[in-house]
This record gives structure tokens, C-alpha cells and sequence, in this order.
């Protein structure tokens, strides 16, 4: 490996779980992501050749794009600070750029070459020091704490700083700094906002995620008299996108995962929804205040549900309320489902980097002309941008 090149580190393993349509369709959306980013990373001349750690059929596919090295990797197999320091050992390389599949899409070249001039001077960096879906490092200044690093890779900007003695540079907040996937409704609102040729896009044209209603999202939110109901792990930087390039009021819930651990979950905004009165009261109040919705599920049901089944909650995403048998699941999704109002669920990055999406949508187009919401096909900004400097693949 050159030393003087970031050596980019993809994990992208898959749970070990029986798959049915939804999780195959979940997996499918972020191989094709994944092979987007590794076409984009081969174009540029200060990255190495990827590794990726990943299963034999994505390592397949990449293979047929790009240049890679392969590691088949399950997802529960190794420890990503142990698995991070034997590739860097058996590749020999210090400069690494670790993140997942469901990252960095939409990272820019200035972006990606901002990390780079970052590198060289000796700082780490990332998007989030204490949970971050990227980090880039000199792994010879952690070699020897990467043993005791979180077995995930989200925990790893936080070692750094802590243990490593590390200076953070933490990158600007954009689309491509807090855009991770991880819901059927990132992906819709990703093929609304991507006007350009990629694997992504030809995945999505015949996957089961284009029944999600952004459309409708899209036209509540452009409207004078519209009225968003935003719930979840909010950024207040997103929150300013949101206020000041959606049109209709707004009205703002951001509370943590954290408060169940705390033992707080009874006194948060929704902590109630555990009375049926009040669950009922919500659904009513919601039809009549509100004109949208979108919502971070992941907190609602971490405090009810205990998280839930890996795919029942991906079925939620979609309203699919049948296929699911957890009760307060079921029953959240079925009035969602129920109501004349189009809403969004999702995770943190829905709530994120899904609103700057939508955001960038409204602004490229026509404000105020709602017909132009059926095309949605605008310049992009060249901050946001999906492609390098060398143009469309």
C-alpha cells in the first residue's frame, strides 16, 4: 500500500438472520450503495485500492466493478478495532478511511479531499465524535488501543479522542457528512433526490421501497398552511434546513434512545403513548393538528416495544402493519396507515440527513409550483454532489 493514500476499509457484513423480502430488499439497497461509493473512490487518485469486508456476494459484485481486496466477513465474525488492526497489519497500511456501506454516498470530492488534507496533518477525523458512520485515522496512532476499542466501528471517533489522545477534526455538518441508510424510507428519499446513472438507482426502479409516499411528504411540506409533526434524534443543524426551506409550520420532538436506559422513558414527550388513552388521543390529535409526519421509530419503540424484531421494524417503515406481531408495533404502524396524512418512518438518519435531502429537493425545484414535484429533476448543488470532480460515471 502507498502510505501517502487513504486505504479505505468498507464493512459491509450482513446479520445472520433468516431473510425474507424486506431484509433481502434492505440488503440489496446497501450493496448497491456500496458499489456506487467504490466506483467513486476508484477515480480518485489519493485513495488506495478498498478493502472490503463483506459477504460473497457483494465481494462478487464489487469485484466486476473495481479493483478490490476481499475479506468475506459475517456479520458477527471479528471485533472491528481487532478486525481494523489485522488488515492494516496484513496490508500494511497506516492512512484508513472505516465505514460501512450506508455511508458515505454522498460525500463530495472537496469533501472526500478535505479528509485527505486532514490526514496528512496528523488529526482524525469524522462526522460525529461520539457516534460516528465514519472515522479516518493513522492506525499507527492507535495500534495499540484498537484491542480495546467497541466491538462496533460507531464508537471508534470517541476512543480517539479519549484514549488515543487525538485531536478530533469533526467535518462540517452536510448531506454527505450525516447521510447513513439504514430505512426503506432513506432509500426512497435518496432515488427522489439522485438525478444521476448508478447502481442505486437501478435497484430502486424495481424494489419494493417505491410505494413509500415522499411525494406526498414533499407537497404537505410546500404548503402555507401545511403543518410538520418532526420527531427523534434531531440535529439542530438539520433542523435549521428544515426551517428554513420548508414552508409549512413546523413543530419539533427531538428525544433520545438514552432516556430508557436512564429510566426516564415515562417522562418524555411520548413516554405517555404507554396509557391507550393518551396512544388514542395522539392518532387524534395528529389527524387534526397535523397535515405530515415523520418520525424516528427507533426511539418510540426502544422505549415500547424493546426495539422490537430486526425486520418487523423495517416492515413498520413500509406500513405494512400485518407482517408484524409485536402489539405495540402493529398497532402504531396501523394508525399510521390508518391516517389521511402521509408520514415517514425511519431511523436517526431519516430525521437527519433524510430531511437535508428533502431540503435540497424543494430548493433545486420550483418552490412554489407543486406540480413540479412529480420530476424533481433540478441541478444539484455541487456541495451535495454523489459524484467526484470527474463527472458522471
Amino acid at each position: 500500500m502507498d502510505n501517502d493514500k487513504i486505504t479505505p476499509v468498507i464493512m459491509e457484513p450482513w446479520p445472520s438472520v433468516e431473510e425474507n423480502i424486506i431484509l433481502s430488499s434492505i440488503k440489496a439497497a446497501r450493496h448497491a450503495m456500496t458499489l456506487d461509493t467504490l466506483c467513486k473512490l476508484s477515480t480518485l487518485d489519493f485513495f488506495n485500492v478498498p478493502i472490503v469486508c463483506a459477504d460473497e456476494s457483494l465481494l462478487r459484485d464489487a469485484a466486476s466493478c473495481v479493483e478490490i481486496l476481499a475479506e468475506s466477513a459475517e456479520y458477527s465474525d471479528e471485533h472491528a478495532g481487532k478486525c481494523l488492526a489485522r488488515l492494516a497489519k496484513k496490508y500494511k497500511f497506516d492512512k484508513a478511511m472505516f465505514f460501512s456501506g450506508g455511508s458515505c454516498f454522498f460525500l463530495s470530492y472537496d469533501e472526500l479531499l478535505f479528509i485527505y488534507e486532514r490526514l496528512k496533518k496528523g488529526r482524525f477525523i469524522s462526522n460525529n465524535l461520539y457516534s460516528s458512520d465514519f472515522v479516518c485515522f493513522n492506525v499507527s496512532d492507535a495500534a495499540y488501543y484498537l484491542d480495546f476499542f467497541p466491538s462496533k466501528d460507531n464508537g471508534f471517533s470517541h476512543c480517539l479522542s479519549k484514549y488515543c489522545g487525538l485531536e478530533a477534526c469533526i467535518m462540517p455538518f452536510s448531506l454527505g457528512t450525516v447521510f447513513d441508510a439504514d430505512s426503506p424510507a432513506d432509500f426512497a428519499i435518496m432515488a427522489k433526490y439522485i438525478d444521476w446513472d448508478c447502481y442505486f438507482k437501478k435497484f430502486f426502479q424495481k424494489s419494493i421501497f417505491c410505494s413509500i409516499d415522499v411525494d406526498g411528504i414533499l407537497q404537505r411540506l410546500i404548503e402555507n398552511d401545511g403543518e410538520l409533526f418532526l420527531y427523534g434524534r434531531i440535529n439542530p443543524f438539520a433542523a435549521a434546513f428544515v426551517d428554513k426551506l420548508f414552508k409549512c409550520r413546523k413543530r419539533f420532538v427531538s428525544e433520545e434512545r438514552g432516556l430508557k436506559s436512564k429510566g426516564c422513558a415515562s417522562y418524555t414527550v411520548l413516554g405517555s403513548l404507554r396509557d391507550k388513552y393518551v396512544f388514542d388521543a395522539f392518532w387524534h390529535n395528529f389527524e387534526k393538528v397535523f397535515s405530515c409526519g415523520i418520525f424516528d421509530t427507533r426511539v418510540i419503540f426502544s422505549l415500547f416495544a424493546g426495539s422490537g424484531r430486526f425486520d418487523e421494524i423495517y416492515f413498520s417503515d413500509l406500513l405494512l402493519w400485518k407482517n408484524i406481531e409485536e402489539p405495540f408495533i402493529r398497532e402504531f404502524t396501523y394508525r399510521a396507515c390508518a391516517s389521511d396524512n402521509p408520514v415517514l418512518f425511519g431511523g436517526h438518519s431519516l430525521v437527519n440527513g433524510g430531511i437535508m435531502a428533502l431540503s435540497e429537493i424543494i430548493r433545486r425545484n420550483n418552490f412554489d409550483d407543486p406540480d413540479n414535484l412529480s420530476g424533481m429533476q433540478g441541478q444539484r448543488s455541487g456541495k451535495m454532489s454523489g459524484l467526484s470532480k470527474h463527472g458522471k460515471r
